[in-house]
């Protein structure tokens, strides 16, 4: 039988008594309003207050890749590549020649061109006697130059590719819009490029910081989707596997900016271009990417069965123990989930002990190691210690499980109390981010320890102390070669 309708006066009586209900709802909602519109302004007020935008952070680039209109092929990759450096080469960014620190000021110290234009651009070096293909991918905000170190050691056995990812090397405003899936799309190409080239060769990754996670999205979306892992082995350096929780509320400042028409919202930090290779100012939207890309990643890993998950490529990760950038805890669950296997390696570096005293330190990172039950795969690098208990420059690496001990021929330098997430990659000898002497012939940030007042400079001297170099590069190279001939013998 249809139900009879409710009669008109009984209806009414029940919008009457709703009204009655929630009526405390509205003065709530006033009073929440009313305490939001203050803190929105003053956030508001606070980022007005930053510098003033520049050129090369409200231009933007139309020639560059998007995963929206895929690219056939990488040839036609670098194609497109090109067209995007010619047009940013038609630009006039800056015309003060007085400028002598800014990479977008033709001449200056930082001019990219100092270095032949190559280290912001994707290289590519066939080797017919290659015994294996090696793809290299770099972070969020950096360039191919920051892997290139990898590249001339390894470019005598393998046939290497270094990507340029979409939206680096040109313009930091580049961030702004750029989407994980742009990144996605390009490592993919790249990576069937070389299995194309190598189809009986293994094919080996390594990513820096937010390469790590690039790398680690085609591994897994391969796997799930029924076909082989595209990489033999994977070599992670300072691997974005966890970011701060304030990327996650990223967006909001950005959307906030989009609503009020207030383009410095889009911006997190808007400092001077001084580094040839890298963006110093940071998009909002750069820290909303990677936590995107890793809840995709943690979406993946969720729907892989175990055996799936057991045909995901052998690892080896380099980690500090300190890392502005990254969760170095982060790093120790993805080892603690894939060692299950039993062949991948986790590389930890301590913090140097001779320098940083206990009472100078705001929290010993030690405290990492101890929450977790000893694992095998695991080598920290720490100092050695006399016999009276006192630190020592040299290093040594220990088993962190079996204890086993080998002591190291590198020693810690006597100013340098950590390292950092962008010094992992860097060898001493780099002539841009080196601890060489400074020539005058090109910016040299390795080795730039300026000194002085308090809010003089444009941005916070803590950038310019912060680790550049890595004085243990060489250990990586040997962990890396070894971990690679493992590979190949056990193919």
């Amino acid at each position: 039988m249809p139900h009879k309708p409710d009669s008109p006066s009984h209806s009414s009586k029940d919008r009457v008594s709703s009204r009655r209900r929630y009526r405390w709802l509205r003065p709530l909602g006033w009073v929440l309003l009313g305490a939001l519109l203050p803190v929105i302004g003053t956030v508001v007020l606070w980022f007005q207050q930053k510098p003033a935008l520049s050129p090369w952070h409200d231009t933007f680039l139309n020639e560059d890749y998007s995963h929206r209109e895929p690219a056939p092929s990488f040839d036609d990759y670098l194609k497109q590549e090109q067209r995007v450096f010619d047009e940013l080469a038609a630009l006039t960014l800056s015309d003060d020649p007085a400028d002598r620190l800014n990479r977008y000021q033709h001449g200056s110290l930082s001019d990219p061109a100092r270095w032949g234009g190559a280290g912001n651009r994707s290289y590519e070096w066939p080797n017919p006697e290659a015994e294996y293909a090696l793809l290299l991918l770099h972070g969020l905000t950096d360039s191919p130059y920051s892997v290139a170190h990898f590249a001339n050691h390894f470019a005598p056995h393998s046939h290497v590719l270094g990507l340029r990812l979409p939206g680096h090397g040109t313009l930091p405003s580049a961030l702004v819009e750029l989407e994980w899936q742009d990144l996605t799309s390009a490592v993919e190409l790249a990576a069937d490029h070389l299995a194309a080239q190598h189809p009986d060769k293994p094919l080996i990754v390594v990513g820096y910081s937010t390469g790590a996670p690039l790398a680690l999205e085609l591994s897994m979306r391969r796997i799930r989707d029924g076909e082989a892992a595209p990489f033999d082995a994977m070599v992670f350096v300072s691997p974005a596997i966890g970011v701060t929780a304030a990327a996650a509320a990223a967006r909001w400042q950005s959307r906030l900016g989009h609503l009020l028409g207030l383009d410095k919202l889009a911006w997190n930090s808007v400092i001077p271009e001084y580094h040839p290779f890298k963006y110093n100012s940071f998009a909002i939207n750069g820290g909303d990417l990677v936590h995107r890309l890793l809840r995709h990643n943690r979406a993946l890993l969720a729907s892989l069965s175990e055996p799936q998950r057991a045909m995901m490529p052998p690892v080896l990760s380099f980690q500090s123990l300190t890392d502005a950038t990254v969760t170095p805890s982060a790093v120790l669950d993805l080892h603690l989930l894939q060692r299950r296997r039993g062949d991948d390696e986790l590389v930890l570096f301590d913090i140097n002990r001779r320098l940083a005293s206990h009472s100078l330190l705001r929290q010993d990172p030690i405290g990492l190691l101890e929450r977790y039950a000893p694992l095998p795969g695991v080598t920290v690098v720490e100092n050695q210690f006399a016999a009276s208990g006192k630190a020592l420059t040299q290093v040594q690496a220990r088993d962190w499980q079996e204890g086993r001990v080998e002591t190291l021929p590198w020693h810690w330098p006597d100013t340098v109390h950590s390292l950092s997430h962008i010094s992992m990659p860097m060898p001493a000898e780099d002539p841009v981010l080196g601890n060489g002497e400074i020539h005058g012939e090109h910016i040299q940030l390795g080795n730039m320890a300026v000194r002085g007042e308090y809010g003089v400079l444009a941005f916070s001297s803590a950038l310019l102390l912060r680790q550049q170099w890595n004085p243990f590069f060489p250990y990586l190279l040997q962990r890396t070669d070894a971990f690679i001939e493992r590979q190949l013998v056990q193919r």
